[in-house]
């Protein structure tokens, strides 16, 4: 199961740090109360604390199932579990009592994947969109992109960061997730498709947390993580276009009988995300010739299959104010010259 939605169904009830606490009392016997460190200890750290304690609880009965010595763990397993459990308790509460998940069907998800965006964005872009916690997903074994079933994106007041946490899934059907935390000083280079150097003795900084046997590079993680966060921002600005390509939806119809919808119902709420009616038509119609050639005066006309875009766009009074706007793919034409050209520098 996608390890993302696992996380969120089984949370799905958590509402407030109480609730938070009383569930992991009850359903996973943790003891009660944690001592925290003042009465001021912000929501972030109180969610540090209680991750800590049940990353030491999970490690050591990881150990038991497994036959091994009973133990809290090594300290950078304690510490990166805790980190991660931390900040994914936190991001949950702060998504309220109703918790949306956005289902990509795979014709809307293609066309997330083709779409490009190629300006930077402002900080108040991820508080205003990632404030909640933004989780989409695919049907296994169907994915998003590459082998990445779920993503995760929460954007972190406390400490001007954004959270990304990646569920894949692995040809041999082995479940995997990773994550990191990235300053948001960090993110213009994630449009630039720059893969940033992790330092040997900065390993510990990216928060990767692994179920299964499946093992990933440190490079094979860093690019999985710029792709998921592409690909987020991408819908994101697809979903507030003008005339946008794309139709958000209830993903299941209220049922008459009770016990059918149970699994749905409660906190989580299924949106579907699928292309309009318009956009379906127009791709089932799309022809497959990408160039077409024309001869004139020793030169071809040539078209070129130009792909779908965000750009912003400038209107009101003065054009003050700004808008995106979803520029639909096209061809370009342009006429070239045939053959071998020689090109000469002369200094």
């Amino acid at each position: 199961m996608n390890s993302i939605l696992s996380i969120y169904k089984t949370f799905k009830d958590v509402a407030s740090f109480d609730d938070l606490e009383n569930f992991l009392c009850r359903e996973l016997r943790m003891p009660k109360p944690i001592s925290y460190p003042s009465a001021g200890s912000s929501m972030f750290n109180k969610c540090r604390i209680l991750g800590l304690e049940f990353a030491k609880r999970e490690i050591a009965h990881k150990y038991y199932k497994e036959g091994l010595v009973p133990t809290t763990g090594t300290k950078n397993d304690v510490v990166g579990k805790a980190e991660f459990w931390g900040r994914m308790f936190y991001a949950i509460l702060q998504a309220g009592s109703i918790k949306p998940l956005y289902f990509i069907t795979p014709d809307a998800s293609d066309f997330i994947n083709r779409t490009v965006i190629g300006d930077e964005f402002e900080d108040e872009f991820y508080k205003e969109n990632f404030s909640e916690p933004l989780v989409l997903y695919s049907d296994t074994p169907r994915c998003l992109f590459g082998d990445v079933c779920g993503l995760s994106l929460f954007y972190n007041a406390e400490d001007n960061s954004l959270d990304c946490e990646v569920a894949l899934i692995s040809s041999d059907k082995n479940n995997g997730m990773i994550g990191r935390v990235f300053e948001i000083g960090e993110l213009s280079d994630v449009l630039k498709q720059q893969i940033l150097a992790i330092d040997e003795s900065n390993k510990d900084e990216l928060l990767s947390v692994l179920h299964g046997d499946t093992v990933y590079s440190i490079g094979d993680i860093n690019g999985r993580l710029y792709d998921a966060l592409l690909y987020a921002f991408k819908f994101i600005r697809l979903r507030r276009c003008d005339k946008t390509p794309i139709v958000i939806e209830s993903r299941y119809k209220m049922r008459k009988i009770k016990n059918a919808t149970q699994e749905n119902r409660g906190a989580l709420v299924h949106q579907q995300v699928s292309l309009t009616e318009i956009y379906r038509q127009a791709l089932r119609t799309q022809k497959s010739e990408d160039v077409v050639a024309l001869d004139k005066e020793g030169k071809e006309l040539k078209a070129i299959r130009v792909c779908g875009y965000i750009r912003k766009q400038h209107y009101g009074v003065g054009n003050s104010l700004v808008k995106d706007v979803y520029i639909e793919a096209h061809e370009s034409h342009a006429w070239k010259k045939t053959g071998l050209r020689i090109i000469k520098v002369v200094k």
